[in-house]
Formats: C-alpha cells, sequence, structure tokens
C-alpha cells in the first residue's frame, strides 16, 4: 500500500486526522488481529479484526435485524420472519438459530446473510467522520457472537458510496488538486476486490487516458460525483500514483507545428537513389520503435513473464496467445524492405527472445524454476496475503458452480498476490487441467505431473499440490508416484477424508494383489 500521500498510521487518534476507511486499508496492511473501538457523537462502537479482515462489528445505532436482511434476500417470508420475532422475545436465543431449527433456512443461508448483515453495520460507521479511535490488538470477539470475515476493499467503497456527501468527497480529495494520477502498477491486481460495476470499471480503464481528475470527471458517463467517489476510494487504499500535472498523458497526440506542414514542398526534388533511404526510415512508426526500445530494455532485464506482456502465473493458453500476438507484431519478415540494418538486428534479437521466453515457460520443469526463483526472491516483499486469501475464496466458489473460467482467474490471482502459498498455484494448475478434454489430459498428463512434483518440492507444506499430483497420478496410471504423493499428502492433513479413504483402498487393493499372487504361484506348484 503505498501511504506516503496519506497520515501516517497511529493506534489511537482522531477520526477527523485518519478517516474510518483509511483505518481499515491501514489495518488490512497489517495484517491485524484485534478491536477497534470508535467514540463519535457519544456512542461506543468497535470492529473485529481478524488477520486485517473486518469479522465483526458492534454499533447501538445499528439495528439491522437478521431477519430482515433474510426477508429482503428473499430466504424467507413475512410469516416465518414475524414468527421468528415472537420466538426472540420468549426464547431470547439468536434469530440465525430460531430460523435454523424451524428449518426455514441452510447454514450456508445463514452464512450469506450475516455477511450482508455484518456489511451494513460496518458501511453506516463511515458516518462517523469526527471522534476517537484506539485499536486494541490480540482482543477476543466477545460471545454470542461469531466472526464472518467480509471484503474490506468492496466494503470500503459501498461505504463511501452510502455516507460521502460532496464536501467529504472535495476534502478527501484535495491531495488531487493540481496534480496528477493513475492506478500505480504494482497495484492493479488488486483493482478485482472492490466488486466494481461494469460502469466503474470503464471509468477505472479511463483513467489511463485522462490523468488529471477534472479530465477523467468530463470524459466519464457516470458523472462528476461518482468520478470521485472512485477516486476517493483508490486514493484511501493506496492503489493511486500521484505525479504532477505536467507528467500527465495528453488526452491526444499533439498537433504537428505549421512549419512541419510547409517544408515537403519547399524541399528540392532529388534523384530517386537519394531519397530512398529516408523513405524506408519513414515506414518504421514511432510507436512502434518505442516498444522496440521497450521490450529491448526488458530482455536486458531477463524476466520471461515481462517480456511476454503476462501477469506472473499466466495459464499455458495466456502464454501461447501473448507469444503468437507479439511474435506477429515484431516477425523480422514484416521489416525485410526496411533500409535499417540496426533496426533489423535489433527486431531480430527481439523475436529471439520472445521465442526463448515462449519456450522457457512452456516448459513445466523452467517454469517451476523460474516460480521458485520469484517466490524465493519476491515473495517476502510482495505479498498481501488477506487479498489473496480473498481471491481464493472466491476461486473456491466459482469452481463450486462449475465455473472453470472464473476460478482460473481467481486462482491465478490468489497465486500472484500471495506466491508464497502453493496451495494457490496448485489449484491453479489443478483447474487447468480439469478444463481439458480427455485427449488433452492424455497427451498433456505427464507434463502437469511434472508441474506438480516441482510444485511439491518448492512447497513443502502445500498440501494440495501433493492431492492434485495424486489425482493426476492415478489419471495416468502412476501406481508408484500416486502412493507417494497420497501418502505425503496424509502426513500434512490426516484429517483429510478424500485421502484417507483413497490411502486405505490403495493399500488393500495392495493386501489383494499381494495374497492373490501368493495363492497362484502356490495353485500352479500343484
Amino acid at each position: 500500500m503505498d501511504n506516503s500521500y496519506l497520515p501516517l498510521y497511529a493506534n489511537e487518534g482522531k477520526l477527523e486526522e485518519i478517516p474510518l476507511p483509511v483505518l481499515l486499508a491501514y489495518l488490512l496492511e497489517k495484517k491485524s488481529c484485534g478491536m477497534l473501538h470508535l467514540e463519535a457523537q457519544g456512542a461506543k462502537s468497535w470492529i473485529y479484526f481478524i488477520e486485517g479482515l473486518p469479522a465483526g462489528v458492534h454499533s447501538p445505532k445499528s439495528q439491522t435485524f437478521l431477519g430482515a436482511v433474510l426477508r429482503e434476500m428473499r430466504l424467507i417470508d413475512d410469516a416465518a420472519y414475524h414468527e421468528s420475532l415472537m420466538a426472540m422475545a420468549e426464547t431470547k436465543q439468536l434469530q440465525g438459530e430460531i430460523l435454523l431449527a424451524m428449518n426455514k433456512i441452510t447454514e450456508e443461508q445463514l452464512e450469506r446473510a450475516l455477511s450482508v448483515q455484518l456489511a451494513r453495520k460496518l458501511a453506516r460507521l463511515f458516518g462517523q467522520k469526527k471522534g476517537s479511535f484506539h485499536f486494541q490488538a490480540d482482543a477476543i470477539l466477545p460471545p454470542p457472537m461469531e466472526a464472518i470475515r467480509v471484503n474490506p476493499f468492496a466494503l470500503i467503497y459501498n461505504g463511501i458510496k452510502n455516507v460521502y456527501q460532496q464536501d467529504d468527497l472535495k476534502r478527501g480529495l484535495a491531495i488531487l488538486v493540481g496534480k496528477a494520477c493513475k492506478i500505480a502498477d504494482s497495484q492493479k491486481e488488486r483493482l478485482t476486490l472492490f466488486d466494481f460495476s461494469a460502469e466503474d470499471e470503464l471509468v477505472v480503464a479511463q483513467l489511463d487516458q485522462f490523468r488529471l481528475p477534472q479530465d477523467l470527471a468530463r470524459a466519464a458517463t457516470v458523472g462528476p460525483t461518482a468520478v470521485m467517489m472512485l477516486l476517493q476510494t483508490m486514493l484511501y487504499c493506496g492503489l493511486l500514483e500521484i505525479v504532477s500535472a505536467k507528467r500527465a498523458v495528453p488526452l491526444a497526440p499533439s498537433a504537428p507545428p505549421v512549419a512541419a506542414k510547409k517544408k515537403p514542398p519547399a524541399q528540392p526534388r532529388s534523384a530517386p537513389t537519394q531519397k530512398a533511404a529516408p523513405a524506408a526510415k519513414a515506414r518504421i512508426p514511432a510507436a512502434l520503435q518505442r516498444e522496440l526500445e521497450r521490450k529491448s530494455q526488458q530482455i536486458q532485464a531477463g524476466d520471461p513473464w515481462q517480456l511476454l506482456d503476462l501477469n506472473r502465473g499466466a495459464s499455458a493458453p495466456e502464454i501461447k496467445k501473448s507469444f503468437l500476438l507479439l511474435a506477429k507484431k515484431f516477425h523480422p519478415d514484416l521489416f525485410t524492405d526496411v533500409g535499417d540494418a540496426a533496426f533489423q538486428q535489433q527486431v531480430q534479437g527481439v523475436f529471439a527472445a520472445l521465442n526463448e521466453a515462449q519456450a522457457l515457460l512452456s516448459d513445466a520443469g523452467q517454469r517451476a524454476r523460474i516460480e521458485r526463483e520469484d517466490a524465493a526472491d519476491h515473495g517476502s516483499a510482495d505479498r498481501h496475503p488477506a487479498e489473496a486469501r480473498i481471491e481464493f475464496e472466491r476461486a473456491l466458489i466459482a469452481l463450486r458452480r462449475r465455473d472453470l473460467a472464473g476460478a482460473t482467474e481467481g486462482f491465478r490471482r490468489a497465486a500472484n498476490l500471495d506466491a508464497t502459498n502453493g496451495d494457490y498455484a496448485a489449484y491453479r494448475i489443478w483447474v487447468e487441467y480439469l478444463c481439458l478434454d480427455a485427449a488433452e489430459r492424455k497427451k498433456q498428463g505427464t507434463q502437469i505431473k511434472d508441474m506438480f512434483i516441482s510444485l511439491s518440492k518448492a512447497h513443502q507444506k502445500s498440501f494440495y499440490a501433493l492431492r492434485f499430483l495424486a489425482a493426476v497420478c492415478k489419471e495416468t496410471g502412476d501406481s508408484e508416484n500416486y502412493f507417494k504423493a497420497l501418502r505425503l499428502a496424509y502426513r500434512l492433513n490426516p484429517d483429510d477424508i478424500e485421502v484417507s479413504r483413497e490411502l486405505r483402498l490403495f493399500r488393500i487393493r495392495q493386501e489383494k494383489e499381494k495374497n492373490g499372487g501368493w495363492i497362484k504361484k502356490k495353485l500352479s506348484r500343484k
């Protein structure tokens, strides 16, 4: 989180100096566990955090009954709602417990409703803009409440949208007056965590072109207030990179000077051999030349992911697609008529480097080695475990719904946000394997198996790297590695029912084969 333009964090202070959204972003970045106490307008509230994620809230002024949330979500009808209210008054039980006992809702529905209820209570606290706060580390969530973690990024955005007024936005965005801004490259992965609407995503994308806030507000179709809310959210969460207005990208290429237009008629007529060289140089577009220089610098950096314009953890189809697009752009045959030897040599060098990078990342063993080196060199510096966990949970939901494309993307983002967690990468490879048809699975089974073997060696505590390795070995008929992977997975997680069952069945089959073989030999001797 780039918080150089935000106030320094403190465990206690005034909400006027460190607004609640900024506190939420700070506590998430610090992966804090404990209780944030708030006192404003004579009322005391608190928010409970687990690893930086809001997981509980108490606000005396926020009366949001769980039954009302369930009714709005159309999970219960009016009769069940009123019946549960009467039971609450008689038994003093929690409304969720009563509705569960009445068989009106399932545990999954209850968890969804509790998450919505928590998010609503938290959003109302955004109205506390004046008051005091202090954070109590390692505090315990008081009973009878249960921890229900919510996405803090979406919470901050919705809180600002629902509570902040024009004056609040102007005060918060004062830092951008006379400045340009853009999404920091290191923070772009976090944008998916905000649950932006399609219109909001379009505004965020326009920020690459209209870096002055006033230009962005004029260009966007959602209106200036909505743009200010988006900018306020990204500013508070440390996603913006603020620069001088002089460095802002212009809205369109500047027009050539008048003198330049008058030059061609004034040039003396020259022989065809004399104007051949300038004509050849004119065939090289300026944008392509800049792109070629950028690729040459990336070759020096030695990063194959960057050279292929890919995020770390990209899938095999993404690698192939990006390579083909770049190869089409930089193929040397496209520039055979350019009479510039240095340019042709540079193109050939870039094309050769693209081929090498694609071959490197397509090889399971080489890719695993690169990922291990990345995890060792950058894992501790670039880790965002809390955000990675959110992406991982979302991807698991997509996988349960058989949305393999959404699951693949979610696991990829989780692996990028926390490269030290081998389970995220294991799920990414596994879902890519599930996307293949039977013929492709058979063809690529050995390669996928090698990727899991390399991953399990790099992340020796990754249960799912071994679990999925066992599944692939079973499909490919590699019984020896299947048993080894099962046994190692069982050591990491002996409580996993599926692994325990498969290990027991495998041993039973081994015992039957052993006994059967002995009986057959004995009968053959007779």
